[in-house]
């Protein structure tokens, strides 16, 4: 837990450093010794140092001068002091000056030094936890405010488009309003896919419809499925007859693929079964078996990545798609993802 950790000892007395280097030789946490604040600044320039243990009173640089330095050169760093009962002056100034995790007093025991240096590096690993778990949430926020400012630059240059464009938006945000800070930090590969969705549909949404052969139809559509799924297994199914049909090409292309990136690792792991209709008209089936097998893995009420999935793509897609006149159902069927996307 500990071994990636550096703990830095600073004290001007070689017999204190090589009791230290004694009680902690089998601890699993990094150890660095320096005799004077100088050297040890030295070390902290050069390495990250969790956890800083020093002596007060020392010749040259004190204690509280080294701590103040730290503060400047390595704020996360954790400070303890060690120190004996006749430094009380010094360490009092200390308290008012500087943030102190911890006092040691001299003499000490090896399992209270322990004690002391794990209960601090737990603490500096739950503070690298919370500035982590806060740079997500901005990187989140970040990812939310682009998808608005793409909202505003894409609808003023497709005016045509204008309200398709907004309902895809809005309903691409409102899934990931759904979830607290914490949800969004632990499916975070789910909620990355935001963006890439708002981007592709913002390329492609459109309402124009245009007349197109029903086999036109399923070949684009089978080689758009082949290009971004080539292990795919696809099914055509023709009737005798050639039907033109009105058909907005683009957003069941923009379909296809949505459905394809959202649910890439299904696929790849339990394959993708498309079944393609073009006779009297257009539809389109996918089937990838046995998809949600981990569901039952699930803590009591928390959603799978398998759900989470299904709400993204229902929210990006289920609206716009009926705009469009083209039907659009996704659903778990036992452990299978079953989608269909027609022509009304």
């Amino acid at each position: 837990m500990y071994e990636n950790y550096r703990v830095l000892f600073v004290d001007d007395e070689p017999n204190i450093l090589n009791s230290l280097r004694r009680s902690l030789m089998d601890e699993e946490f990094f150890c660095q010794f320096a005799s004077s604040g100088e050297e040890a600044l030295e070390i902290i320039r050069k390495d990250p140092i969790a956890l800083l243990v020093t002596d007060m009173r020392m010749p040259g640089m004190n204690g509280l001068e080294l701590l103040n330095l730290v503060v400047e050169e390595s704020p996360t760093t954790v400070k303890v002091v060690l120190s004996g009962y006749t430094q009380l002056p010094q360490i009092l100034a200390t308290i008012n000056q500087v943030d102190i995790f911890k006092f040691i007093t001299k003499p000490w025991t090896a399992d209270e030094l322990i004690q002391a240096i794990r209960k601090s590096l737990d603490y500096f690993i739950l503070q690298e936890e919370n500035t982590n778990y806060k740079i997500a949430l901005e990187v989140k926020n970040k990812s939310y405010q682009n998808i608005l400012k793409k909202i505003n630059e894409v609808v003023e240059d497709a005016n045509q488009s204008r309200e398709l464009l907004g309902i895809c938006g809005k309903e691409i945000i409102g899934f990931g309003r759904k979830y607290n800070p914490e949800e969004r930090t632990r499916y975070q590969k789910v909620f990355d896919l935001q963006e890439e969705l708002f981007e592709l549909l913002s390329q492609r949404v459109t309402t124009k419809k245009k007349k197109v052969a029903t086999k036109e139809i399923r070949n684009r559509i089978s080689d758009s499925i082949r290009s971004l799924f080539p292990q795919g297994v696809i099914q055509k199914e023709d009737g005798i007859s050639n039907n033109k049909i009105s058909v907005n090409l683009s957003m069941l292309e923009a379909a296809v693929e949505i459905i394809c990136i959202v649910f890439f690792d299904e696929f790849r792991l339990h394959g993708l079964y498309a079944k393609i209709q073009s006779d009297p008209s257009f539809a389109l089936s996918f089937l990838s078996p046995n998809a949600d097998v981990k569901n039952s893995q699930n803590p009591a009420g928390e959603p799978s990545v398998i759900d989470l999935k299904i709400e993204l793509v229902r929210a990006s897609l289920e609206k716009v798609l009926e705009r469009c006149d083209l039907k659009f159902q996704i659903l778990k069927y036992k452990e299978s993802i079953v989608i269909e996307v027609s022509v009304l």
